[in-house]
């Protein structure tokens, strides 16, 4: 970017991991962090000419797909991982509230 960037929240830098699953479509593995409004929590910034530097867990699992990593609208190069079929289910409800 020729502009600094807003790239995350406090120390949180909000990536989400994807996974193909079986029909070949791309969805996320892992639950987005989720904060509340007024918390004044500060943005993280990328400068222009900079770089980040972050990290996602290696899941070991049974299901073996292509797995990427979504920052907003970028996505990086797809790569081989195993996951657990079931990390495909979300623990949240339409409304946003954890499934009992």
């Amino acid at each position: 970017e020729n502009d600094t960037i807003i790239i995350g929240l406090q120390e949180i830098i909000p990536i989400e991991l994807e996974a193909k699953d079986k029909s070949g479509k791309w969805k996320p593995i892992e639950e987005k962090y989720r904060h509340s409004c007024g918390t004044g929590i500060g943005y993280i910034y990328l400068a222009p000419e900079n770089v980040v530097l972050t990290s996602v867990f290696v899941y070991d699992g049974d299901y073996k797909t292509k797995l990427r990593i979504k920052l907003g609208k970028s996505y990086s190069n797809e790569f081989y991982g195993k996951i657990n079929h079931n990390q495909f289910e979300s623990k949240y409800n339409a409304n946003g509230n954890l499934k009992r």
